[in-house]
């Protein structure tokens, strides 16, 4: 995923996490941004908000219960921030259910965090390079991720395609939701400056 930088040291005091980032910069990290930490331990390890980001120190923030540690010359510990474009609510609505149990609810979770992830680096790799992760670029990539997230779930134990109750489908094969979400993500066309 992009906007993923490797960590050098870690510091917690009193559960004030504060992560130093090898080279580069934070330009593309923002306060109230969702990151992904992994490879320090279980003090820092997980998904945190960040509350401050220093671009001159090259440092990040956030709270984690009351650790307190120190780690330096850390190897191979990243931190990624998390695209959010859609959430378990919009999903639901969308589809038109209440969840049955706490597995549905995990999975609709599950499918919120690759829908997010997938239509963020689509659009990275159609060109969209100035997109946030934070916050969805428009209403249509919004709908998009929803509508992802939705068709992931609706496939569940599914071999292709997702579970319908309709006896006379087209050819016996359900029909796919991925060129409208594609064309609401406005990618595989030329990009509109």
């Amino acid at each position: 995923m992009a906007y993923t930088k490797y960590v050098t040291d870690a510091v917690g005091v009193s559960g004030v996490c504060t992560l130093t980032i090898d080279n580069g910069d934070l330009a593309d990290y923002y306060v109230g941004d969702k990151v992904r930490v992994d490879g320090i331990n279980n003090n820092f390890n997980g998904i945190h908000t960040l509350t401050a980001v220093d671009q001159t120190l090259l440092t990040v923030t956030f709270s984690k219960g009351n650790v307190t540690e120190t780690l330096n010359d850390l190897r191979g510990a990243e931190i990624e921030v998390i695209p959010q474009w859609t959430d378990s609510t919009a999903v639901i609505e969308w589809l038109g259910i209440a969840v049955a149990s706490a597995n549905d609810t995990a999975f609709i979770d599950d499918c919120v965090l690759a829908s997010n992830e997938w239509c963020y680096r689509r659009r990275q790799a159609a060109g969209y390079t100035k997109d946030r992760t934070t916050f969805s670029p428009s209403g249509d990539v919004t709908l998009a991720a929803t509508m992802y997230a939705a068709t992931l779930y609706r496939e569940r134990g599914a071999v292709d395609g997702f579970a319908s109750f309709e006896t006379m489908a087209a050819g016996g094969v359900p029909s796919m939701s991925l060129g409208r979400i594609m064309q609401l993500l406005g990618v595989n066309r030329a990009q509109i400056a």
